[in-house]
C-alpha cells in the first residue's frame, strides 16, 4: 500500500501549521472546574461511533463529578447533577482529579512543575497518606515518568509492574518504558529486561521484548509478542501487536505508512505515543525528514503531559530543521524545549 498524496500533503501541512503558531505551554493542567462550589474531578472519554472506518473521529465526552472506581475495568462517578455514570476504562482518554489530599496535590504539582526528582522523593509519602487507590495509580505513573526521565528505565519498569499488578486504566499504559526505536540496551538494562521476558506479568513481558527484540534474545522477543497480541487486556495486545512494526524492513516502510497511521490512529491518543515516536524515528531514518518532523510535532503538541518525551520529540525535530538550513524555526522549537526540561 502506497502512501496517497493526500496523507503526505495532511502530515506537512500540520508541520508548517504547527511551526507558525505561537507555541503552546507543554505542561499539564492543573485547573479543578468548580460547580455551585464543590470542586470536581474531570473525565474524558471517547463515546462510540457509528462508524469504524479510519477517518471517522470518535466523539470526546467530558464528565464533571466525583469518581467512585477507576481501574482496568470502569470508571464509576457520581456526575455533578447526582445522577451516577459508569464507563468502560477503555474509552477514558484523561483524568484531571480533585486530590483527595494535600500531600498528593503538593507532589502532582512538582510533576507539572518538572521538579521530577522532588516527585521521586514526595511519591512514597504521599501514597501513604491514606489516599484513594485510583489516585495512588495516577501518582505512580508520575512516578515512573520521573524515574524513566532521569534515566533509569530498569527502576521506572519496576515502578510500572507495580501500577500494572493494581489493574489500572489503559490510558496509564503510556507510561510504560518501552523501546521503540532502534536501540541496543546496555548490559543493566539487557539484563533487566530478560528477567522480565521471564516474569509471569504480561506487563513485564511486554516491556522485555521491547528491549530484546533485536540481538542475540530476539527470537523469545519475538515469541513473546505473538502470544501477548492475544491478551485479554486489550492495551496490552495492541502494544504487543505494534512493535511488530519495528521488524518491517525499511525500504518496505513507505508502503506501510498509511496503515500505520490509521492503526495508530485507532487507540485512544494516550496510547498513541509509543507508536508515534516509533514512526517518526523510522521516517528519520529513511530520509523521510519532513514526515518525520510532522511526528516529532504531533508527540510535542500532543503529549504534553508526557514532558520527557515531548521534549526528546522537539529535540529531534530542532536537529533536524538545523540540518536543513531552517535554523529560525528550529530556534522556536528550542523555547518550546525550555518548557519542557526537568527544573532540577
Amino acid at each position: 500500500m502506497r502512501v496517497s498524496a493526500l496523507s503526505v500533503w495532511f502530515v506537512l501541512a500540520s508541520t508548517a501549521t504547527l511551526l507558525a503558531q505561537e507555541l503552546p505551554p507543554a505542561t499539564r493542567s492543573t485547573e479543578v472546574r468548580i460547580t455551585d462550589g464543590v470542586l470536581t474531578d474531570m473525565v474524558e472519554y471517547q463515546g462510540l461511533t457509528e462508524k469504524s472506518d479510519a477517518w471517522t473521529v470518535p466523539l470526546t465526552v467530558q464528565l464533571e463529578g466525583e469518581i467512585k472506581q477507576l481501574d482496568g475495568q470502569r470508571l464509576a462517578m457520581i456526575e455533578s447533577d447526582g445522577s451516577p455514570r459508569t464507563v468502560p476504562s477503555q474509552q477514558i482518554v484523561r483524568i484531571t482529579p480533585q486530590w483527595r489530599n494535600a500531600a498528593a496535590a503538593d507532589v502532582h504539582q512538582m510533576f507539572v512543575e518538572r521538579k521530577i526528582k522532588e516527585v521521586v522523593k514526595g511519591v512514597p509519602e504521599a501514597l501513604q497518606s491514606n489516599l484513594v487507590q485510583w489516585q495512588q495509580r495516577l501518582l505512580i505513573a508520575e512516578l515512573v515518568q520521573s524515574v524513566d526521565a532521569l534515566g533509569n528505565p530498569q527502576a521506572a519498569g519496576s515502578y510500572f509492574l507495580s501500577l500494572a499488578k493494581s489493574d489500572p486504566p489503559h490510558l496509564l499504559y503510556a507510561d510504560m518504558p518501552m523501546c521503540w526505536s532502534v536501540c541496543e540496551p546496555d548490559e543493566a538494562l539487557r539484563e533487566q529486561a530478560h528477567q522480565w521476558l521471564q516474569d509471569e506479568s504480561e506487563a513485564a513481558q511486554l516491556m522485555g521484548a521491547s528491549w530484546l527484540l533485536f540481538g542475540e534474545r530476539s527470537t523469545e522477543a519475538k515469541r513473546a509478542f505473538s502470544q501477548l497480541v492475544r491478551s485479554q487486556n486489550s492495551a496490552i495486545a495492541q502494544m504487543a501487536a505494534i512493535q511488530g512494526w519495528r521488524l518491517t524492513p525499511p525500504p518496505q516502510t513507505m508502503s506501510n505508512l498509511t496503515q500505520w497511521f490509521e492503526l495508530r490512529d485507532r487507540l485512544i491518543p494516550p496510547l498513541q505515543l509509543g507508536p508515534t515516536e516509533f514512526i517518526a524515528d523510522r521516517l528519520m531514518r529513511i530520509g523521510q525528514t519532513e514526515l518525520a518532523i510532522g511526528q516529532w510535532l504531533r508527540i510535542a503538541s500532543q503529549h504534553a503531559d508526557h514532558p520527557h518525551r515531548a521534549a526528546k520529540a522537539i529535540q529531534s525535530a530542532a536537529a533536524q530543521l538545523k540540518r536543513l538550513g531552517r535554523d529560525e524555526e528550529a530556534q522556536r522549537l528550542e523555547a518550546w524545549i525550555n518548557q519542557l526540561t526537568p527544573k532540577n
